[in-house]
């Protein structure tokens, strides 16, 4: 199964980086006297982040960020600058859990934590009925157990050591 975050968190981003422009905005007219070179040396600044940041970063960031899901491994891999890719070996997993938060529940997205021995992967902001697909596919029918392989090494150490 192949698929990538919903369209829903990048204006959930764009909001948080309007929001963010603004409060600095208000803060520059507030802290700095109106009309001098730093004051608009600052908005400047502030618009042009602003319009990086919103028209080429984040929509770049949303189509990078993927995930994939085989017979062998579940992989997460997103990233602009510090491209990351994370993957987990399916007989490795442990347990799933599916996350619901006050935002995503107005988006109807969720996020889904797959917990293995020695670590964990986030993949967040998945379309509702995709992320309850992705969760009863990664979900483990038999999870992994240290006990489990243990107690098949010693049975076959004393097949082998009896007569």
């Amino acid at each position: 199964m192949k698929g990538g975050i919903s369209k829903k968190a990048l204006a959930v981003w764009e909001i948080g980086l309007a929001l963010l422009a603004a409060v600095l905005v208000v803060l520059v007219l507030v802290i700095f006297y109106p009309r001098t070179w730093i004051w608009y040396a600052l908005l400047w600044i502030i618009g042009f982040a602003y319009v990086f940041f919103s028209f080429l970063y984040l929509p770049l960031l949303h189509l990078s960020c993927q995930y994939e899901t085989t017979d062998e491994i579940v992989e997460y891999r997103g990233g602009l600058v510090f491209y990351s890719r994370k993957q987990m070996l399916r007989r490795s997993i442990m347990y799933v859990t599916l996350i619901r938060t006050p935002v995503s529940y107005l988006l109807r997205t969720r996020s889904i934590v797959v917990n293995s021995m020695g670590g964990q992967m986030t993949i967040p902001w998945i379309p509702l009925k995709r992320a309850e697909e992705l969760l009863n596919d990664i979900t483990p029918r038999h999870p992994a157990q240290k006990g489990r392989i243990v107690v098949e090494n010693t049975k076959k150490e004393n097949q082998e050591m009896r007569p």
